[in-house]
């Protein structure tokens, strides 16, 4: 059931892992910069012990924070896909699953946009900056680093 189909042009980030598209690899990469530990499509498993059952297969999940990400990519294209996105928004909201929904409107402001829903969400700040990433990673300098 939780069989993922192709889509996309499979990316590599600037943590050095493969996601399934170029809009993927833009969220593990504002994530990775600033500094949020995730796992990449994490099993979403619901109940208790014998009674445990998948739920989801989410693109994005901030164990830190207890948060999900998902990116809706196809929304605007497919209705079995519209329709699959609104029982797994469902499944969130009845088993009080914290969620971050990004569409492909949001990718022009995307990492605004993550970092508004994400202070919506948890009541905090989204993490400061700690890296630059272009085609390699660079780290921001703070002030307690020595400067050559």
């Amino acid at each position: 059931m939780f069989r993922r189909k192709r889509y996309g042009i499979a990316c590599k980030t600037a943590r050095g892992e493969v996601v399934r598209s170029i809009a993927e690899k833009r969220i593990t990469d504002i994530l990775f910069c600033h500094g949020v530990r995730y796992e990449y499509e994490p099993k979403l498993v619901s109940g208790w012990w014998v009674f445990k059952k998948v739920v989801s297969i989410p693109d994005f999940y901030l164990s830190d924070y207890n948060v999900y990400i998902e990116f809706w990519g196809l929304v605007n294209e497919k209705a079995d896909y519209r329709k699959h996105m609104k029982w797994k928004m469902k499944q969130y909201h009845n088993n009080r699953i914290k969620v971050i929904s990004i569409y492909p409107d949001n990718l022009w402001h995307l990492e605004w946009i993550l970092k508004k829903k994400f202070e919506a969400l948890t009541g905090i700040p989204f993490p400061k900056k700690e890296y630059y990433y272009t085609r390699e990673v660079i780290k921001i300098p703070n002030a307690n680093d020595t400067l050559l």
